[in-house]
């Protein structure tokens, strides 16, 4: 169940890991820094849309 708003942030939030990625190289220790912050980040940006969400209804 991923919701339009889901995807959009979604969408927004890799944006910058790509370029990021892109730009220093695809060493394997860089990208296991960069998926396991961009976990945590996601997982805090979810938490956000459903708490407006929530103050929305």
């Amino acid at each position: 169940m991923t919701s339009r708003r889901t995807k959009i942030a979604t969408g927004i939030y890799s944006l910058p890991w790509g370029v990021a990625v892109g730009k220093f190289g695809t060493s394997f220790l860089t990208v296991l820094l960069l998926l396991a912050i961009g976990a945590v980040g996601f997982v805090c940006v979810q938490y956000v849309i459903v708490l407006l969400e929530r103050r929305a209804k």
